[in-house]
């Protein structure tokens, strides 16, 4: 388990442009996001499901992040992790018309696809560097907040146990025990290892790419034997559907 967490953090995806999952075939893909989502929608309208067309776009995108309506979308953290929900917002917004509102929720709020979507080809469609930055979330977003949220429930029951009413600080024994620091001393360090001001952002604009970086400093800071062991307990909790997007992930980690 922890080869294959160091392994795949190893391997960044690149945001250049792959010809083998190509829209268009064997034409010269476009370079541009009014290109890209002009092509996602002649696709969707000539024929191609919907989620295809969607992973296809995602697989050609070009872009780490970028700036859209006001708005800063970062889909690859440290040049690794790939937020692959995150571009299927941005995308589907340009195209919310030629898909069910049903399916746009679950997609954005449940992270599922339509049943009748063979999900087994993701990796190949999406290709696999980028596939790679998509296990890098389910480990580092994913399962660490799964994490997080097992260690505090099992505090709550030591201190409640205990028959202590309330406890001082939950975040901070928390963030002590997992990562041997307080919440606030790992934002700060956080935000000065990605050089940006606390103070001038909220923190749950800061959220999946702090919880990326607490997932890689527990991962440097614990032995092998404890990464597998956090790793399996969060494993054990984490509840996937059939149709998630990260179920090709839990499959690949089954085999």
């Amino acid at each position: 388990m922890v080869k294959n967490i160091k392994d795949v953090m190893e391997n960044r995806p690149n945001f250049d442009i792959n010809l083998h999952s190509a829209i268009s075939g064997n034409q010269i893909l476009p370079h541009t996001s009014e290109e890209l989502i002009y092509t996602l929608k002649k696709s969707i309208k000539t024929g191609t499901y919907w989620p295809q067309a969607l992973i296809q776009t995602m697989a050609t995108w070009p872009f780490p992040n970028e700036t859209f309506k006001g708005r800063r979308y970062v889909y690859l953290i440290d040049g690794e992790c790939f937020n692959m929900l995150l571009l299927a917002e941005r995308l589907i917004s340009e195209v919310k018309e030629l898909i069910s509102f049903t399916d746009i929720e679950n997609l954005l709020f449940k992270g599922t696809f339509p049943s009748n979507f063979d999900l087994s080809t993701l990796k190949y469609e999406l290709g696999i560097t980028k596939y790679r930055g998509h296990v890098n979330f389910f480990y580092g977003v994913v399962v660490e907040e799964i994490l997080q949220y097992i260690v505090e429930e099992e505090i709550e029951k030591r201190f409640y146990g205990n028959g202590m009413v309330t406890i001082p600080n939950l975040d901070d024994e928390t963030f002590q025990h997992l990562y041997k620091s307080k919440f606030n001393d790992l934002y700060m360090k956080f935000c000065t290892d990605k050089l940006t001001i606390k103070s001038k952002k909220p923190y749950f604009n800061d959220y999946i790419e702090f919880t990326y970086w607490l997932f890689k400093h527990r991962v440097n800071i614990s032995d092998g034997a404890k990464i597998a062991s956090d790793t399996k307990k969060a494993l054990k909790h984490l509840m996937i559907e059939p149709e998630s997007c990260f179920a090709p992930v839990l499959f690949q980690l089954s085999q």
